[in-house]
């Protein structure tokens, strides 16, 4: 009598596999598996696959089997964890509550990511609970940011950084089971088709041309130095920008990088200039100064003002980045319409940004056959795959000397 209770009691699928506690087959052909959890809610997950050896129907996208969820949840309860379907914040909050808690993330970067969330995603996503994200909502939501607000790819991954950080930290927390924007930026990349841009160096002639026009015009040639320093030393403009006197050690004929300027909201919701630490160990470092750039640097310090920064305005006070920049577009636009390039014949010069200077003394020192390690030193890379792309960036020329040298050999 026992053996047929005992046997009535053991349930099985449409295979005959011998289903477990908690699972049953629903009448579609989908397996659930249903528990309580510590506090009494019941609760079902769902997958048409038993096992990874089941195969889901053609019409539905890849699914985790049942059984591969199942250990997640008995650890849950074994530990008494608040199942991840009963988590109530939302996007918004726990974006909110993970940057208040970021305290060793730099400001500037905090506050780049915060303004991005709240323009892109606060009034659109923010609102839904986290547990309730799915992988679509994410990818419906960068495509609407992709189509309708324009905005390029490179600004989406700057924003979706920031957003996987949370999500991430959500996985750990265990307060979803899965990150649902792990991989959308991966998708999205093959579905709009889309190449990193390569940033190109400027080449000997155009540095020469664009310097050489800033000497006619007296309101263009007080900028050449500080465009001359970066071509001399790879600095970031806001290294550049953030140098004092003080750092710059003569009878060593050594520049020391430790510092970097901004100009971003801060914490208390206020803009202004930030001079702070580099973002990365890496960008501590020292730049040896050439014979060139030690003359270039004595000339400005005789210059009749007396001023803390090596770079500054009139009256001695910080240059903003977006100065800079500003300025060298306009440099450029009258360039390419002036009559002083149409009379020499010269190159037209691309629309650029100050960090084209930075780029362009990478490139020289790849093509110079620099140890890659002294390189990244220099440039102050924390990745040494920064530098190696920039070094397989090497100019056509500069290739096809170093086949030409060897090609004979190849034959021996």
């Amino acid at each position: 009598m026992k053996e047929k209770i005992a046997m009535s009691k053991i349930r099985r699928d449409a295979k005959g596999r011998v289903l477990r506690k908690g699972e049953d087959e629903m009448p579609d052909g989908r397996y659930r598996f249903r528990y309580t959890d510590h506090t009494g809610i019941r609760h079902a997950v769902y997958s048409w696959r038993l096992t990874a050896a089941d195969k889901a129907p053609t019409s539905t996208k890849y699914c985790v089997p049942l059984r591969e969820k199942e250990p997640q949840i008995l650890k849950n309860l074994a530990d008494n964890h608040i199942a991840p379907s009963l988590c109530v914040m939302t996007l918004n909050q726990s974006f909110e509550q993970y940057y208040q808690k970021r305290k060793s993330l730099k400001s500037s970067t905090r506050q780049n990511y915060i303004y991005l969330y709240n323009r892109f995603i606060k009034d659109d996503l923010g609102s839904k609970k986290i547990s309730e994200i799915q992988y679509t909502d994410i990818r419906k939501a960068y495509c609407r940011l992709l189509d309708d607000k324009n905005i390029s790819f490179g600004t989406l991954k700057i924003l979706h950084t920031g957003i996987n950080a949370v999500l991430n930290a959500a996985v750990i927390n265990r307060e979803i089971e899965s990150n649902p924007a792990g991989q959308v930026m991966r998708n999205l990349r093959k579905e709009y088709n889309t190449v990193p841009r390569r940033r190109r160096a400027l080449t000997s002639e155009e540095r020469a041309v664009l310097l050489d026009f800033m000497e006619t015009n007296i309101d263009y040639i007080r900028w050449k130095p500080l465009f001359e320093f970066l071509l001399m030393t790879g600095c970031r403009i806001g290294e550049a920008l953030a140098l004092a006197w003080d750092d710059y050690d003569s009878s060593k004929k050594i520049l020391y990088i430790r510092k970097t300027l901004s100009y971003r909201k801060s914490d208390d919701g206020h803009y202004g200039i930030e001079v702070t630490a580099p973002k990365t160990e890496a960008g501590n470092r020292i730049i040896p100064v050439c014979d060139r750039l030690a003359l270039l640097l004595s000339n400005l310090q005789m210059q009749g003002i007396k001023a803390t920064y090596i770079f500054h305005t009139k009256d001695g006070h910080h240059i903003l980045p977006s100065a800079v920049n500003r300025i060298l577009r306009v440099i450029i636009d009258n360039y390419n319409t002036s009559d002083y390039r149409d009379e020499r014949n010269l190159p037209k010069l691309p629309n650029i940004s100050s960090h084209i200077f930075r780029h362009t003394f990478c490139r020289k020192l790849c093509e110079a056959d620099i140890n890659m390690k002294v390189i990244q030193t220099i440039m102050g890379h924390s990745d040494i795959r920064i530098t190696m792309n920039i070094y397989a960036e090497v100019s056509e020329q500069k290739l096809t000397e170093s086949f030409l040298a060897v090609q004979d050999k190849l034959l021996l």
